[in-house]
């Protein structure tokens, strides 16, 4: 008999209290007895299994009397049985019953029973011999793939009372003779276990199926083959979510409609059905689909999502896409239509855009034949003119071409050029080189590729709606002076290439200058936006002509010598989010008089108080800096300070605040010298030079101011 180290604990327990009782002893009523049911039943010894820890997140503690957390879920991973003695209630000569439930002494869980046991695990009992009879738990929902493969003395499982059962894996019943039996028994009919259809035998006995409502699942190749189906109703299988791989590959459908309930459209699933030309797979907005589900060259009419290529979906061999007349594309869940969704599709006609709000590049490229285009009033942007290979295009009067709200070209000769005011997109190129345009709505989201290229007539762009700029969306507009995007932008590479006049800068950037101006103007102002989270090094150095620089909330890490040479700034702020100030980021900034740390009270992750703002100076931080003079304060955020961090400027006085808590840790004489918070290295007030002509010395002086807990953090 195997004992485990907590039974043989409670058995030692029970015979001391049994001892002590046999020698007249009074025995306590508090000594515990309880038994854990996951030793007493040999559950731990017939699986190994894990835990699904429901929407709590917190994993039930299920060794314990209390386990602390009642919603988890169960799923076997092994079976390791080895012995072929039977165990009550749960294997008997070859009779294998699974428990509903583990810990069917709490009833708190959602079963009121216990944790249900919902999954088996791929080859759970393959090849498993000796197992000649199976009962599943009423709470089983998933069998993974071979559960029970090879399991040839397998007569009897009790799959059709499993009322829960919402998905069955491949392989599951290989050379089970029980489902041999069952599939003889039950010829000419669609096998449905619980909430899975998930195969047919033999030649099904009518060419329509209707799927019912309570169905989840159809399993991998289910009806593979079976081309007497001829009509496929899902109008009412508002429940379907899957449609595995295969699944009805072959059969004789003419249409299908997916309900919106369906989240998984396998590979293949509708490939090589020779009568199916009209496909309705939008399904559910967040639908995942594998490769070619669509395999036919029969297809006359497609409604989906547009998020993959045709090629993608039905194929790319020659001809496949040659019956294919009209498509509708509703757009992702973000409403994107993929670039080049439409390729290949050349005697397409007929385009409904019905939902879609972003349409990728060269989506009518091959579409010359379409004539109609409909659905578009919600369209915010797309990304090029690729529509102006179409017949819709030339049936289209000269003048401004847009879809909805999104802006695509001009078409003719067109003498006063002025936008929508709610106008959010604008294609690729679709002013490149004009004179025509000098401003640009605020409401625009999205620009194109080139889309202003060489508009000289633009001085100013305000754009506080902006998503994204495409790649030198501005290149060459050389008289433009002032720049503001909105927060969070996503920014292509060269957007201001050569636009040599710029002055005023509001970016959600904060890479190197040359690879969004090519040549660097002369820059007087930049504010960085959110969006970014470190200053590029060296991104502003020896840009004389800068005097004013504003860091967004996200800004946390100005990298090394990132302003370094900037002669004209005059004066900088640190907001509370900045953390680190890098090595020789403001070194030689020689008119730079003001430095500014902002700091805020808080807790820690770990919920002790401090302040938050910049705690990190590296090195030389502000070397050179020969305006900053008099008192130079450190705020209380100040974690480590780095060597020489004001050398070579004219600050004669350091004022250290320090937070009083630190102070009565380390004591007052030895705070800076010794102490390991804030930690200062030796040289962090040093010179690194002989005295200057100002006569400064090696050493800058400094004093500690003591900043309190403010009342409402104390305890």
């Amino acid at each position: 008999m195997i004992l485990n180290k907590k039974r043989c604990l409670s058995l030692v327990a029970i015979l001391s209290v049994l001892a002590l009782s046999s020698c007249g002893e009074e025995v306590s009523s508090n000594v515990s007895t309880w038994d854990n049911p996951i030793s007493t039943t040999k559950f731990d010894l017939r699986y190994i299994y894990s835990q699904d820890p429901g929407d709590d997140g917190v994993y039930a503690q299920l060794s314990s009397e209390d386990p602390g957390s009642y919603d988890d879920r169960i799923i076997l991973s092994n079976y390791i049985w080895t012995n072929s003695s039977n165990i009550e209630g749960y294997y008997e000569d070859g009779e294998l019953t699974i428990e509903d439930t583990i810990r069917a002494d709490i009833t708190s869980t959602p079963t009121g029973d216990g944790y249900p046991i919902v999954t088996l695990s791929n080859n759970l009992f393959a090849n498993k011999t000796e197992i000649t009879s199976v009962v599943l738990g009423k709470y089983t929902e998933t069998l993974m793939d071979g559960v029970f493969s090879g399991d040839t003395n397998l007569t009897s499982i009790n799959m059709e009372e499993l009322d829960n059962l919402n998905y069955i894996g491949d392989d599951v019943f290989v050379d089970v003779p029980w489902y041999e039996n069952y599939l003889s028994a039950n010829a000419g009919k669609v096998i449905q276990f619980g909430n899975v259809i998930y195969d047919v035998s033999g030649t099904l006995g009518s060419s329509t199926y209707k799927v019912p409502s309570n169905i989840v699942s159809i399993s991998d190749g289910a009806f593979k083959g079976h081309s007497e189906l001829t009509t496929l109703d899902l109008s009412e299988a508002t429940n379907l979510e899957y449609i595995g791989d295969n699944a009805f590959e072959g059969t004789g459908i003419s249409s299908v409609i997916l309900p919106d309930s369906v989240t998984y459209l396998g590979t293949e699933a509708f490939k090589d059905c020779p009568n199916l030309k009209v496909a309705d797979i939008t399904g559910n907005s967040e639908m995942e689909m594998g490769y070619s589900v669509l395999e036919n060259d029969k297809l006359t009419t497609l409604s989906y999502d547009g998020s993959v290529t045709l090629s993608s979906l039905i194929g790319s061999s020659d001809g496949i896409l040659d019956d294919l007349t009209s498509v509708s594309l509703s757009g992702d869940p973000d409403g994107k239509v993929c670039d080049s969704a439409l390729s290949g599709a050349t005697n397409i006609t007929s385009v409904d855009l019905s939902g879609a709000k972003i349409i990728g590049s060269n989506l009518f490229g091959d579409l010359a034949q379409v004539s109609t285009i409909t659905g578009v009033d919600d369209i915010e942007y797309v990304a090029d003119d690729s529509v102006k290979d179409t017949l819709w295009y030339d049936n289209q009067p000269d003048g401004l071409i847009y879809f909805g709200k999104a802006f695509i070209t001009v078409k003719g000769t067109v003498s006063n050029v002025s936008l929508k005011d709610d106008v959010t997109g604008i294609a690729s190129e679709a002013f490149a080189k004009s004179s025509q345009i000098s401003t640009i709505p605020e409401s625009v989201k999205y620009i194109g590729e080139k889309a202003f290229q060489q508009c000289t007539n633009l001085t100013n762009v305000y754009l506080p709606n902006l998503i994204s700029c495409e790649d030198r969306a501005f290149q060459g507009c050389t008289n433009i002076e002032s720049i503001y995007f909105a927060d969070y932008a996503e920014m292509g590479e060269g957007i201001f290439e050569l636009c040599t006049n710029v002055k005023y800068v509001s970016l959600p950037y904060s890479g190197l200058l040359e690879s969004l101006f090519y040549q660097t103007p002369s820059i007087v102002s930049y504010t960085f936006m959110k969006g970014p989270t470190e200053v590029y090094r060296k991104m502003f150095k020896d840009l004389e002509s800068l005097e004013e620089v504003n860091f967004s909330s996200t800004i946390e890490i100005i990298g090394a010598q990132a302003f370094r040479g900037c002669s004209s700034l005059k004066e900088v702020t640190f907001p509370s989010t900045l953390t680190t100030v890098g090595a020789l980021s403001f070194a030689e900034c020689t008119s730079l008089s003001s430095v500014t740390f902002e700091y805020e009270p808080g807790l820690s992750d770990v919920g002790n108080f401090k302040y938050f703002g910049v705690a990190n100076i590296y090195a030389l931080a502000f070397y050179g800096c020969t305006s900053l003079s008099g008192t130079f304060v450190l705020p209380p955020s100040l974690v480590y300070c780095y060597g020489c961090i004001l050398s070579e400027t004219n600050v004669t006085l350091i004022e250290v605040m320090v937070l009083s808590t630190y102070i009565e840790l380390t004591g007052y004489d030895d705070f800076i010298e010794n102490s390991s918070r804030p930690d200062f290295s030796t040289d962090w007030n040093s010179q690194c030079e002989e005295p200057d002509e100002y006569g400064n010395p090696s050493k800058i002086d400094y004093i500690i101011t003591i900043v309190e807990v403010p009342e409402e953090y104390q305890d």
